[in-house]
């Protein structure tokens, strides 16, 4: 016996209580169709269903009891379409001990969508996305994310390009580069931070700052500020161009040492620095002199110091002149040929000898016998007449200066050369 179609109330025929000419009718049709069609055809499809039944309830029973116990296996399930080739489910694969999803496939030819194996990780379309074994999860180039200790050291990286970033820059930088490149790239539509010490808490944190603008802070202060640095040397190659270096731009010991240009630089080291043992220039602001020193004190206060005074130079040396000498304090010429002087005599050497005369001796005539200078002594001081010179010696011809010649100094006056008279 077939099962029966219940045919549907006339919607039209359905009783309104404020239409009294057509109730009755109404009531009397809906009453007629529950008794002649409704009731009737649900008895059949009753009497349908136990026909159905019989034989079979046992059986029906069981196996859900089978299932639902486990005892009972489902190796797939259709979760859509159930055709050969284009089957929509899961598959369970009792040796391999995975689970297999498909869509629109065919399930024993295609690689699954989707692949849990318990033994080695999670596939996607046949590629590992994750090791099992290791707890890494994998490219087809070789490990993305990998485990490196137990208490989840972790490293991440691949074979090619690497993008880590923020907003919108990851795609903006994956969309503009070439991915198969070994780089990494650390992104941001914004700014970018790095911190370090943060073993000690929030508070003990160093800071590294790439702005959105293009520097680079660290602990709020720009590296391309002159006076962060303390230590190191700056490559010739990074200070081309025009720089705007001075001490009023740096701080602490490199400010002491820094040569200025808008204030004094009272010293300028050229050897050694050492308190006794000091080489190079100084300048005494209290009386504008300046100091020459090589192996001195760093205060200008050695004996040795040729000092530059205005309008003068004062040499403090005391060193005797003798023809081997190399520490009197003042000298012309080469060896051979040369004047020296020292705090107290002037010496001559030239090709034929050395010579050299006391300025003591110089204070009354002298005569040179020899090689030697000797003081002629006078019962009073030389003079001269009025307006005249010394212009030189004269000699008894054996090697004696026997008396002075001098002359008249004249000037031209109106063209004329006229004596000059006077004391």
């Amino acid at each position: 016996m077939p099962k029966a179609t219940i045919i549907n109330f006339d919607p039209a025929r359905i009783p309104d209580t404020e239409e009294e000419a057509s109730f009755h009718a109404d009531a009397t049709y809906v009453f007629s169709h529950m008794s002649a069609e409704v009731i009737p055809k649900i008895n059949q499809n009753l009497d349908w269903i136990d026909a159905a039944l019989a034989g079979d309830t046992q059986t029906i029973i069981a196996s859900l009891n089978a299932i639902l116990s486990g005892a009972a296996k489902i190796p797939q399930i259709v979760m859509g379409s159930g055709s050969a080739t284009n089957w929509d489910g899961i598959k369970y694969d009792e040796g391999e001990n995975s689970f297999s999803f498909f869509a629109d496939q065919a399930p024993d030819t295609d690689t699954p969508v989707f692949t849990i194996d318990k033994d080695r990780g999670v596939f996607y379309g046949g590629e590992r996305l994750w090791n099992a074994s290791n707890l890494n999860i994998e490219g087809t180039s070789g490990q993305i994310l990998r485990k490196l200790t137990p208490r989840g050291g972790a490293g991440f990286g691949v074979d090619d390009a690497v993008v880590l970033g923020s907003g919108d820059s990851v795609a903006t930088t994956a969309s503009n580069i070439d991915g198969t490149a070994e780089v990494a790239y650390v992104t941001s539509d914004n700014d970018v931070f790095i911190y370090t010490n943060m073993q000690g808490g929030w508070e003990s944190r160093k800071t590294f700052r790439f702005t959105e603008s293009g520097q680079l802070l660290i602990d709020g202060s720009s590296v391309f500020d002159a006076s962060q640095l303390n230590a190191g040397i700056i490559p010739s190659a990074r200070l081309s161009g025009s720089y705007d270096i001075s001490a009023t731009k740096l701080g602490g010991t490199v400010a002491a040492d820094f040569y200025h240009g808008n204030k004094s630089n009272p010293k300028l080291r050229m050897g050694s620095d050492g308190e006794g043992n000091f080489d190079g220039f100084l300048y005494d602001e209290a009386s504008n002199v300046y100091v020459l020193v090589a192996d001195g004190p760093n205060d200008g206060t050695s004996v040795g110091n040729s000092q530059l005074h205005v309008g003068k130079i004062r040499i403090k040396h005391t060193y005797d002149v003798s023809g081997t000498s190399t520490g009197h304090p003042f000298e012309i010429g080469v060896p051979g040929n040369r004047v020296m002087i020292d705090t107290n005599e002037i010496a001559w050497d030239s090709g034929d000898g050395y010579r050299n005369v006391g300025l003591a001796s110089l204070v009354n005539a002298a005569r040179l016998t020899g090689r030697t200078w000797e003081a002629i002594p006078f019962a009073g001081a030389i003079r001269f007449d009025a307006g005249c010179v010394c212009t030189g010696f004269k000699s008894d011809g054996g090697g004696q200066i026997t008396y002075l010649e001098y002359s008249q100094m004249q000037i031209k006056q109106n063209g004329q050369w006229v004596n000059v008279t006077g004391n």
